[in-house]
């Protein structure tokens, strides 16, 4: 039986060999997938990390273009503000205001409506000057006291000696 013993334990050995071969080339070929998985995962991370990095600064971008547009838009909303404010204070102006056109209509409306107590007030005031003129000249008479003759008679031309 030593033959048979050494039969079956070369074969055993060699089946165990075999397998360890085996074992080997499998151990072998898995470090190999993982190295390949590894590489990959890497691969990946990196392009995630990439993207990652993008993503990030294209959001900050967004962020700082619509912070930028609230600015400018607060700013709109502003001058739109003020500009309504002067367009109300212009229309107010324009209500209070008298322009040049309306002030000559109404001297125009005044001189046409006064023109005849205008020439009655100058007739009278020429008349009240004469009449001035002749008390001047009354008082002057008087304060140097000369008097006119009084005519005592009822008919003027009868003169009293």
């Amino acid at each position: 039986m030593p033959f048979f013993k050494t039969a079956l334990e070369k074969r055993i050995s060699e089946r165990f060999k075999q397998i360890d071969a085996n074992i080997k080339n499998s151990f072998t070929l898995i470090r190999q997938d993982i190295q390949e998985m590894q590489k990959t995962i890497d691969a990946m991370r990196n392009y995630l990390k990439k993207e990652k990095k993008q993503t990030d600064y294209a959001h900050q971008q967004d962020n700082k273009i619509r912070k930028e547009f609230r600015e400018d838009v607060d700013e709109f909303t502003q001058k739109i503000y003020q500009l309504s404010l002067a367009l109300s204070k212009v229309r107010e102006l324009q209500d209070t205001l008298v322009t040049k056109k309306h002030l000559a209509q109404i001297e125009e409306t005044i001189r046409t409506g006064f023109k005849e107590d205008l020439t009655e007030i100058k007739e009278t005031t020429n008349n009240a000057t004469k009449q001035f003129k002749e008390v001047d000249k009354r008082l002057a008479r008087l304060e140097k006291k000369v008097f006119p003759e009084k005519n005592s008679s009822i008919f003027g031309w009868i003169k009293k000696k």
